[in-house]
């Protein structure tokens, strides 16, 4: 029931591990679940952890987040500025393309 994992994912991120898939694909669960730690965004489904708006909301948590995140936020210039604002370490998971941009 969506309702009682919110719930649950309001007390602990970590409840999000007993969530079913359909579930840890629920944008209204990603959010409640990051907004309690960055590292909930592991236990999300792919189809999130490639969604620029999740990703850089975990990213805002730690710039760490981004070894979860799937190409697309890799990619994403917001998502990296984000990331590497706390660390220079995060432009190794920054996709070629973006490394070798030099705006």
């Amino acid at each position: 029931d969506r309702d009682l994992v919110l719930l649950a994912v309001h007390g602990s991120w970590r409840a999000l591990g007993f969530a079913s898939q359909r579930l840890r694909s629920d944008r209204e669960v990603a959010f409640a679940a990051i907004a309690q730690n960055w590292q909930a965004l592991n236990l999300l489904s792919d189809a999130l952890k490639d969604d620029c708006s999740v990703v850089l909301e975990a990213v805002r948590g730690s710039w760490e987040a981004l070894r979860y995140a799937l190409e697309d936020p890799r990619a994403d210039k917001q998502v990296l500025l984000e990331a590497t604002k706390q660390s220079g370490k995060a432009l190794q998971y920054a996709s070629l393309q973006l490394r070798a941009d030099r705006e």
